[in-house]
C-alpha cells in the first residue's frame, strides 16, 4: 500500500497567482506582485473596480499563456518513488480543470494526469494522508492527516509544517514519513 499524496496545483504547480497578477497589473495599470498578497483573497488587494471581475484572470488564456510550471522536479520524484500515490487537487471553476491537466500532463512523467486530478473545494473531505498547499484554510480543515504548506507571504501565520520550497517538501516526506502495514496508518516516524 502507498502513501496517498494531494497536491494542490495553484502556485504549488504552476505559478497561477503571478501569471494572474502580471495580466491583471497590464489591464488595470497597477503593480501587486505576489509579496503584496498578505492573506489569501487576492480580490482584497487589486483595485476597487476590479474586485467583481479578477477571479475572471484565472480563467482567461492570456494568463494560462503565461503560467509556468514550478516544483515540476520535485513533484516528480514523489511520482517516481513507489512509496507514495500522488494526486492533483484543486478548487478551480470546472471550465479549468481541461487547462490543469493539460498544462500538468505537458511537464510531467509517467503519470497520467487526468486519471490523477481532483476538482473540489473541499479539499479536506480528499481520503489522503498528506497534503500540500498554501491555502491555509484547505491545511487547517482536516487536522488527521499531513498537512504541508507551501510558504507565502498569505500563509506566514500558519503554525503547521511549513516550508520554504517544494524540494524541502519532498525531502521531508522521502526521509521522514512511512505506511505502517500492521496498523493501516500513516505516520512520521523521524524528525
Amino acid at each position: 500500500r502507498r502513501i496517498i499524496v494531494a497536491v494542490d496545483i495553484d502556485n504549488c504547480l504552476c505559478n497561477t497567482t503571478e501569471a494572474a497578477l502580471s495580466v491583471y497589473n497590464e489591464d488595470w495599470n497597477d503593480n501587486l506582485t505576489v509579496d503584496d498578497i498578505k492573506t489569501y483573497w487576492i480580490e482584497n488587494y487589486v483595485k476597487p473596480e476590479a474586485k467583481e471581475v479578477f477571479y475572471k484572470y484565472f480563467l482567461s488564456k492570456i494568463m494560462w499563456k503565461r503560467a509556468k510550471p514550478i516544483n515540476i522536479d520535485d513533484i516528480q520524484r514523489l511520482i517516481d518513488d513507489d512509496r507514495f500515490d500522488v494526486y492533483f487537487v484543486t478548487a478551480t471553476a470546472a471550465e479549468n480543470c481541461a487547462k490543469k491537466i493539460s498544462f500538468l500532463s505537458k511537464h510531467l512523467k509517467r503519470i497520467n494526469v487526468s486519471d490523477k486530478f481532483i476538482r473540489t473545494t473541499h479539499k479536506e473531505r480528499v481520503d489522503a494522508g498528506v497534503l500540500i498547499d498554501d491555502c491555509t484554510d484547505n491545511l487547517n480543515a482536516n487536522p488527521y492527516r499531513i498537512n504541508l504548506c507551501l510558504a507565502y507571504p498569505w500563509n506566514r501565520d500558519f503554525s503547521g509544517r511549513r516550508f520554504n520550497t517544494m524540494k524541502e517538501i519532498v525531502d521531508w516526506l522521502i526521509n521522514n514519513v512511512k505506511f505502517d502495514e500492521h496498523s493501516w496508518s500513516y505516520f512520521i516516524y523521524k524528525e
